[in-house]
């Protein structure tokens, strides 16, 4: 792996256990004591936040350990994952000496940073909990954020990988 793009994403192995090179990462579970209810939906925004130092080490993933560049996207008004995950993304990188990641912030975006002119979801049915979930942003901020998202990640994985499609256009 050459060039990583992580958006909205978190740092711990959850909803559902990993196997990665035959080790399995078990899964971490929100406190649900945390999950707010509103008339919109459900916000998990502080549900993934309150992991003890013990659960952090046995369902963290170490990226500090990747030797591949990052793009770290977070949406500013996400109502799933809070940017205090981000923010402890990025300290482990500088904790670690690295400064192989750039991260971008979106005010007024919400959870869904999907490609541009996909439509803007406030709260959406979500199937998987069998209730409406808060996805947050607004719908001009959220897709201004996916055009400049979309723009920038073409632009990391063409400036990280441009050598290697270079080398596979030649062999055709």
């Amino acid at each position: 792996v050459r060039a990583c793009v992580d958006i909205n994403g978190v740092d711990m192995v959850t909803l559902a256990a990993c196997t990665y090179k035959g080790n399995t990462f078990p899964c971490f579970f929100g406190d649900e004591g945390l999950t707010e209810k509103t008339n919109e939906g459900f916000i998990f925004r502080e549900a993934y936040n309150h992991a003890t130092p013990e659960e952090y080490k046995k369902h963290g993933i170490q990226v500090e350990r990747g030797q591949c560049d990052y793009l770290l996207i977070h949406a500013g008004d996400d109502q799933q994952l809070p940017p205090t995950l981000t923010e402890r993304l990025c300290k482990r990188f500088r904790d670690h000496h690295k400064s192989n990641y750039r991260l971008l912030v979106y005010p007024g975006a919400g959870h869904l940073l999907e490609p541009p002119y996909s439509p803007h979801f406030y709260a959406t049915y979500q199937a998987l909990f069998s209730h409406m979930t808060v996805w947050g942003g607004t719908a001009k901020a959220h897709n201004t954020a996916q055009k400049d998202a979309w723009r920038e990640i073409l632009h990391f994985f063409r400036s990280k990988l441009e050598d290697r499609v270079q080398h596979f256009q030649n062999k055709l």
